[in-house]
């Protein structure tokens, strides 16, 4: 590697680090700062589309659904009334899941107010006396109500012990809207519904504990499913058979929540992110389908479609009724043995949608659901953090700069760009997939994208200018085919000093000094110009490079500045052409009464200097050395051995096979001790040639 290629090698490098951190910077400020959030939850929640794994979702998460079909059921309606419905409704499917009997029950409905039809809040107080497994719903908020200082004791009974590490909860609650005193205190708990969408209204992330003035509280997920962990202070479940589930625990239930992202239930970690204490909704599916169950089908395998099973409400309800009558149920309780049972509705107009990365309506029931199996099973989507956002944005930003600066084909740094991007959006929904982890998206690719494009913007400022004048050079010596490939890739062309193989031409006009003195200059110069410029057409047609003119002298090359295997045929070629051009220019020059033209062109082959030579103010790339002077004596004595094209020994025997030749035997030239074997070449052997004129094979 010379010092000239050093250097610039040394300066890319600058340029790329250089882009490389401006750009990093740039995207991690951005994204530090929230200006890409719109963009990565949109490509957050496309990972959910792409990736559903419903078979994931807990089977024993049931959901009893107040869905459209069940609203439009006559037998239903005539007895629960307009919605809201009557709350004997409540009753008797608690009464029918005690049959199961169920693991755990929960009502996503709030209680508030008495119900208009007397007699239906002490029936359902009753039952849930009778069924202590059973939670019921309720809500915060923010608002403020006169004579509300204290926790109700209804609400205060529910809540939970919790270590707090000095973080705190981001919000405090300082309103609620709780069921009815006597509703209240026959559940086994209340659980919070309160949800906290992101600013563009989806529901991505949930709190478990809501601290209400000084106490905190679950949410209606984890009340349900807490008694079921590990390391609870709840009562466990039975597995079957047991006259209840999950009873009122005989001590507050605790968590323990620290500044290190963890909510600590019994011996169960929940990752939360940072003082919010929100955590990440791993969602299956998009919502599950409502499906009525035939006669006996009841314990079905779950379809492939469903994340959750859902019953239709009305057909409970009819199997609540026919257990009553002493009739065989269309759904017998059975199914729901063992299982956490949801109940709420999911139909259109109760006003009970949440917008999710699957939908803008989903029902909160199925929201409910999600979450009681995202805490069964520690299901939870897991941030990776600031610090990998910003370490995946400055890897994948320097890795880009460097493939921009390190290749000089925009065919091959573009492809490996776009495989470093391929490669980071495949490893990013991988871990996502295989281990729930959500790593930022857009902000690293935004900084590859970044990197690419202020690399080529600067290519363009720092060495296009410098390739512009290069190509300005290269089109007056070299064949436009080659100068196309050299400005693709600029390693292919030997831009240095150093001692090649090549093949070199000499061909001079014949008596254009007595020329000169017959005819007028202009005429003169141009039938010169002519004649050259047919000359350097077949030159650059047979892939050579023009060195220079010297007067009426031209000289070309093969083999540098881009390797040509066959250089010494394509220099034979080219003077083989050259004297047929000359032919047809002295037909039309004798038609137009103007003087022929005759040349002689000399060929040698081997070993020459190839470099930038010259002085300071003037370089030009040309070949020095013994051949190259060898080849000009040959052309010099094309007239006295009366031959139009002279080829030296070591040409000839590069391409004895392709060529027909009159063996001239040796001459004596000056500079050489020992006389020179040449030949005479009178024609090619083939009409094909045997490579092309950038052919790179031995």
């Amino acid at each position: 590697m010379t010092a000239a290629s050093s250097e610039v090698n040394r300066q890319r490098r600058k340029f790329a680090l250089l882009t490389a951190g401006g750009v990093a910077i740039l995207v991690g400020v951005l994204s530090l700062a929230g200006a890409l959030d719109r963009l990565e939850n949109t490509a957050y929640d496309q990972r959910f589309r792409w990736l559903a794994r419903p078979e994931l979702a807990s089977r024993e998460v049931v959901v009893i659904d107040f869905d459209n079909t069940s609203f439009a059921n006559q037998g239903l309606l005539e007895n629960v009334g307009r919605w809201p419905w009557r709350r004997n409704l409540y009753a008797l499917l608690l009464y029918y899941l005690r049959q199961a009997p169920a693991r755990g029950v929960g009502i996503d409905i709030i209680f508030a107010g008495a119900d208009a039809h007397e007699g239906d809040d002490q029936t359902l107080a009753q039952m849930l006396g009778e069924r202590p497994d059973t939670v019921l719903a309720f809500s915060l908020n923010r608002a403020t109500r006169e004579g509300a200082e204290e926790e109700p004791p209804e609400l205060l009974r529910n809540a939970w012990a919790v270590r707090n590490t000095g973080c705190g909860f981001r919000e405090q609650h300082t309103g609620a809207d709780l069921p009815l005193v006597g509703l209240s205190q026959r559940a086994r708990a209340l659980g919070s519904v309160t949800m906290v969408p992101d600013a563009d209204g989806v529901l991505r992330r949930a709190p478990l504990l809501f601290r209400y003035r000084s106490s905190y509280y679950p949410s209606f997920a984890l009340a349900l499913a807490a008694p079921f962990l590990a390391g609870s202070n709840g009562t466990p479940a039975p597995a079957s058979g047991g006259q209840h589930s999950a009873p009122r625990p005989a001590e507050q239930p605790r968590a323990e929540f620290g500044c290190g992202g963890t909510l600590l239930v019994g011996e169960s970690p929940i990752p939360v992110e940072g003082t919010f204490g929100l955590t990440g909704i791993y969602w299956y599916g998009p919502e599950s389908p409502v499906r009525s169950v035939e006669r006996g089908g009841g314990n079905r395998e779950r379809a492939s479609d469903e994340v959750f099973r859902h019953y239709p409400v009305w057909q409970i309800y009819d199997s609540a009724v026919a257990l009553v009558n002493q009739q065989e149920p269309p759904v017998p309780p059975a199914v729901f043995r063992d299982k956490i049972v949801v109940i709420g509705p999911s139909a259109a107009g109760t006003g009970d949608n949440r917008a999710t990365p699957f939908s803008p309506t989903t029902a909160g029931v199925e929201v409910q659901a999600t979450l009681i199996s995202n805490v069964l099973e520690g299901h939870f989507v897991r941030p990776a953090g600031d610090p990998w956002t910003l370490l995946a944005i400055a890897l994948l930003a320097v890795a880009t700069s460097a493939v921009v600066w390190r290749f000089d084909d925009w065919r091959i740094y573009t492809g490996l760009a776009l495989v470093l991007a391929a490669a980071f959006l495949a490893g990013n929904y991988a871990l996502f997939h295989a281990w729930r982890v959500s790593l930022a998206q857009v902000a690293p690719l935004a900084a590859a994208g970044l990197a690419y494009t202020a690399g080529n913007l600067t290519r363009y400022l720092t060495e296009g200018r410098e390739k512009r004048r290069y190509r300005a050079t290269l089109v007056k010596y070299v064949a436009p085919q080659l100068v196309e490939a050299i400005m693709a890739n600029p390693r292919m062309a030997g831009l240095h000093n150093d001692k090649l193989d090549l093949t070199v031409l000499f061909s001079d006009v014949r008596g254009f000094t007595s020329l000169s003195e017959k005819i007028p200059v202009n005429e003169l110069v141009a039938t010169l110009n002519e004649f050259l410029n047919a000359m350097v057409e077949v030159i650059f047609r047979n892939g050579g490079t023009l060195d220079k003119f010297v007067g009426d002298c031209v000289m070309a090359i093969w083999g540098a500045p881009v390797h040509q295997a066959n250089h010494a045929e394509l220099a034979a070629r080219t003077a083989l052409e050259m004297q047929a051009a000359l032919e047809r220019l002295n037909q039309g020059w004798k038609e137009q009464g103007r003087p022929e033209l005759k040349i002689g062109v000399g060929i040698n082959t081997g070993e020459m200097i190839f470099g930038n030579i010259g002085s300071e103010r003037r370089m030009d790339f040309t070949v020095i050395g013994d051949n190259v002077n060898l080849a000009s004596r040959l052309e010099s004595a094309t007239k006295e051995l009366k031959a139009s094209i002279v080829l030296s020994e070591s040409t000839y025997e590069r391409i004895a096979p392709l060529v027909t030749v009159r063996d001239l035997g040796t001459i004596q030239v000056k500079g050489k001790d020992t006389p020179i074997h040449v030949y005479e070449l009178l024609g090619m052997s083939g009409s094909v040639m045997s490579g092309s004129v950038m052919s790179g094979k031995e």
